[in-house]
């Protein structure tokens, strides 16, 4: 996966996360297939990284409470309840309406972690750019990305500063320590970012990225997209 053109792994994953927007969901033959290719997809995001169940755990959390309002909607005034306990009345369709939106956005989350996951960010950038993607809005994705790196550096620094000054105090004086700390990290955060942009500058930048390496397109770029086209196909002709 890592040594695939970067443009044709976002097209396929384009063209992959349009056929599970599209996939149906009228029985419960859908509610297996479309459980079994979630975890298809989350199968082969962690045999690439494992470290991602992280990222898989913590959305299903979120996608979970974005979507626990469903099964209390009907999808017709004229549907009757499903099951009701205390005044509380579920409704099939709207089970049925959570479950393909949990489903799906897992399905989604899956195939971008592993493009994202499988392309250097510089690629990503590039393949975004032959999208004609405003050289503004890159130049901020390549700014924040940077930036996440110094986040992670400077909290490093400071959560072993916190952990030489407070080893033996109470909660109160470890509180206070932590908001003086709060204000030092944002200071220095914004500082680190400041140099690196007039670094930037320095170096001749001026609002518009330049790749200068070019990928070649391979059999298996062809066959990957060829996959992808298929199941969109698949699923357009299965509805």
């Amino acid at each position: 996966m890592v040594r695939l053109n970067s443009l044709g792994k976002m097209l396929s994953a384009i063209i992959l996360i349009a056929g599970i927007l599209a996939l149906p969901f009228r029985s419960s033959f859908h509610l297996f297939w479309l459980t079994a290719w979630t975890f298809a997809l989350i199968a082969v995001a962690l045999s690439i990284n494992f470290k991602l169940i992280k990222y898989f755990s913590r959305s299903a959390v979120m996608f979970l409470l974005l979507t626990i309002a469903l099964p209390f909607h009907p999808a017709s005034a004229q549907e009757a309840a499903w099951i009701k306990i205390d005044g509380i009345a579920l409704y099939q369709s709207g089970v049925q309406q959570l479950a393909a939106t949990f489903l799906k956005a897992m399905q989604i989350l899956a195939v971008s972690l592993i493009v994202v996951v499988t392309t250097p960010y510089t690629r990503l950038l590039k393949s975004l750019q032959r999208f004609k993607i405003p050289d503004w809005v890159l130049a901020i994705l390549m700014y924040m990305f940077r930036l996440i790196f110094l986040m992670e550096q400077e909290m490093a620094r400071m959560k072993r500063a916190i952990n030489a000054r407070s080893a033996k105090i109470g909660l109160k004086r470890k509180l206070q320590i932590l908001i003086a700390f709060t204000g030092v990290y944002l200071a220095r955060l914004m500082d680190r970012s400041e140099r690196g942009y007039q670094a930037m500058i320095a170096r001749g930048f001026r609002g518009k990225i330049e790749f200068w390496d070019e990928e070649s397109w391979s059999l298996k770029d062809g066959i990957l997209l060829a996959i992808s086209a298929t199941f969109f196909l698949g699923v357009v002709l299965w509805r």
